[in-house]
């Protein structure tokens, strides 16, 4: 193919799909303030881990935990490593019922699955909501 007839090939496509990338971008809707931040549940190597592991946010967001792995119907349960850790313990859930908790107090926070202890483990850093 000529150079010419490839240029006129690649601005023809170019024009084509421009608009409708514009548009895309146009209507797509910005991240709220208050969305939660999101935790993965991914199957990697043939164990349940959290994506990211360690996370960082400001004092009065949510953090929600999603399975992603919706193949397999497996049950997870969040709870605290230590009694002084600032977690609510979740329910037993999977990807039918995700859940959400929100953190208002800074400091750090370690977190666990009941049902997978050696590879779902977790930390969060709460920062002061004026930083």
């Amino acid at each position: 193919m000529s150079k010419p007839a490839f240029r006129s090939i690649c601005l023809g496509s170019l024009l084509a799909i421009g608009p409708t990338l514009g548009l895309m971008l146009w209507f797509t809707p910005p991240a709220k303030a208050n969305d939660p931040v999101i935790v993965e549940i991914k199957l990697e190597q043939g164990h349940f881990v959290l994506v990211p592991a360690e996370i960082k946010i400001t004092a009065g967001q949510s953090v929600k935990w999603v399975p992603i792995e919706k193949d397999f119907d497996v049950a997870h349960h969040l709870a605290p490593a230590t009694s002084s850790d600032a977690f609510e313990e979740t329910h037993d859930f999977d990807s039918s019922n995700p859940p959400t908790r929100t953190f208002n107090t800074p400091g750090v926070v370690h977190y666990f699955c009941k049902k997978h202890p050696k590879t779902m483990v977790g930390t969060i850093t709460v920062t002061p909501a004026n930083q």
